[in-house]
Parts: C-alpha cells; structure tokens; sequence
C-alpha cells in the first residue's frame, strides 16, 4: 500500500503541476499498480537529467522489477481472497499469488549466478531465501528510489518538493 500510496502522490502532484487543482478521485480510485507506473511514466516522469533517464530505463524495462509489481499489484487487486473465493466457490477466483510468487523466486535464483549446491546442504538453505530477500528488497529500494528522484529532480513542481523530505532516504541511496 505504501508503494501505491507513493505513486498517486507522484500522479496527484504531477497533475496539480500542470493544471493548478489536484486530479479528481475517480481517476486515482484503482489499486493497480502497473497502471498507476505507466500513468506516471507517460505523463509525470522528467527525464531531464541523466539519471532520471536511467530511472526510465529501469522502471520500463527492467524484466524481473515489472514481473514484481505486477505481483503485488495482483496481491493488492485480488489475491488476498484467493482463500475465500476458493471456499465459497466463487465462479472467477482470483489469481493464486503464492503459486506466481514462488515461480518468480525460483526465477531469480536461476537468473542469478546463486551456487544451487548450497541448496542440498540444511546448514546453508537459510541463505538462498536470504539472497531472495535481498534481490526483491533490491528492486524495490530502487523502484522507490526513481519515483522519489521525482519529488527533486523531476518537473513535479514547488509542492512536491515541499513534500519531499518523507522520501529523503530514498533519495540518497546509492546503486550499491
């Protein structure tokens, strides 16, 4: 919630930017996180500076980041009743997000040059769903890291850069 959240603060100051009055809610009422990317992008995403370009490129393209956030966007949308809908037998149950879940796990490990005998040995099964852990915490820093460059760097205007220091730390953090 707190990436959607980011990302209609990003939509709503973008549009106060350019039309002076706030969007109406109707236009920022969804819960998908995919179209709430792809509206910033199209319409409030600067690209004005080298790295706000590299933002761009890695919010567009990058393969596992869009896989991830269409995963908790589904989360989000759906998948939370997936139980429920199961139980009573609802005629269009939603996705099974734990199934994808644990398909996009086993695809960042075989994308990775991950050692697989580590995940033979008991003592050392720990560390593949910390490498996991840390691969997704990755991506998202990042992902949060470009859309919080806009507060700053972008075209988001005088009000957004008010409200920029929430996302200070994000600013600050380094590829590494």
């Amino acid at each position: 919630s707190g990436i959607e959240r980011l990302m209609k603060c990003i939509i709503c100051l973008g549009y106060l930017n350019k039309n002076s009055k706030y969007p109406h809610t109707k236009s920022i009422k969804t819960h998908d996180l995919i179209e709430l990317k792809n509206d910033i992008l199209k319409d409030y995403f600067s690209k004005k500076v080298p790295a706000l370009q590299e933002d761009y490129d890695f919010i567009s393209k990058d393969q596992d980041l869009m896989k991830l956030i269409y995963l908790l966007s589904e989360f989000v949308k759906f998948a939370r009743y997936y139980n429920l809908d199961i139980i009573t037998g609802a005629e269009k149950p939603s996705i099974d997000v734990k199934q994808l879940w644990q398909e996009y796990e086993t695809q960042l490990l075989l994308n990775s040059d991950y050692d697989f005998e580590q995940l033979l040995d008991p003592e050392k099964g720990k560390e593949a769903y910390e490498f996991i852990s840390r691969e997704l915490v990755v991506k998202i820093e990042l992902f949060i890291r470009a859309l919080s460059r806009q507060f700053t760097l972008g075209e988001l205007g005088a009000k957004a850069k008010q409200f920029s220091s929430p996302v200070y730390p994000f600013l600050m953090m380094t590829d590494d």
